[in-house]
């Protein structure tokens, strides 16, 4: 009875040797799965809908722009953080949105401003915005108007193209460059001059452009008289060559006057007025 009370011991003492290691063995496999999920469970990613930064799987918003981050791209069966983790998150997006929508936060720039700053604007007639074409083309009318009052001849008749069409009130269309240069040699002799220039718009559309605007001018309407009249103009130009604009069309039309002809001002021709045009 000993004998067998010994060795039944000793048998249990050996099985429970075995299952031992067994259980050790299952323990640090069941260690390793868990291990394992946790690692891909933090690993586990989508992507920002805003900046494509990676964003954690239960994580409500994004670390690097602060933009929520959708629950429809969070992968199934993703985890929810714990509370003191959502408070973090939900400061970081209160510290860096308002009422008003995306603002900048530190070192990063939002999409919506940079889309505001890629919107193109309107450029000016005038100031540092300006494109080189239409400066261009707003010094052709100024020198045309310099050369009327300078009676620079050669000057003026430059300004136009081979092709130039020149159309004034009650004279006939003038066109070519000789027939140019007789009708402004005819009318900066007789005495036009004075000539003031206010533009209204400038359009450039490829390789034309045109200037319309309101004009004044001295003519002459007797014989050592001249008389102030008003109108508008509008100009059309070509682009020749590399920065070399011409004019193509010019066209002018005057301004009916209310006044009686006793009221019309009618200034005698300047004591100090150049003679003839200079070629």
């Amino acid at each position: 009875m000993n004998e067998f009370l010994a060795r039944l011991q000793r048998e249990s003492r050996m099985q429970a040797g075995g299952q031992g290691p067994a259980a050790v063995n299952q323990l640090t496999v069941e260690s390793d799965s868990e291990q394992t999920i946790a690692s891909e469970m933090q690993t586990a990613s989508t992507a920002c809908p805003a900046c494509g930064a990676a964003v954690e799987n239960g994580v409500r918003f994004c670390g690097r722009c602060g933009v929520p981050v959708p629950r429809s791209l969070s992968r199934p069966g993703a985890p929810e953080l714990a509370g003191g983790s959502h408070h973090y998150h939900h400061h970081y997006h209160h510290h860096y949105f308002n009422d008003t929508g995306l603002s900048q936060g530190p070192g990063q720039r939002s999409n919506i401003a940079s889309a505001r700053e890629l919107t193109p604007s309107k450029a000016p007639l005038t100031g540092p915005s300006i494109s080189r074409a239409e400066a261009a083309v707003r010094k052709l009318t100024q020198d045309w108007a310099l050369a009327c009052n300078t009676r620079q001849l050669d000057d003026l008749v430059s300004l136009y193209g081979a092709d130039g069409l020149v159309l004034r009130p009650n004279v006939a269309p003038v066109r070519g460059t000789p027939a140019i240069r007789e009708f402004f040699f005819s009318l900066l002799d007789s005495g036009f001059g004075e000539v003031e220039l206010e533009p209204i718009r400038v359009e450039l559309i490829g390789e034309v452009a045109y200037e319309a605007g309101r004009c004044k001018s001295l003519v002459p309407i007797a014989m050592g008289k001249r008389r102030e009249e008003r109108g508008k103009y509008l100009l059309v130009m070509a682009r020749q060559g590399i920065g070399d604009w011409r004019i193509s069309a010019d066209s002018w039309s005057n301004d009916l006057s209310l006044s009686t002809p006793q009221d019309a001002a009618i200034k005698p021709a300047s004591a100090a007025q150049p003679g003839r045009p200079r070629k």
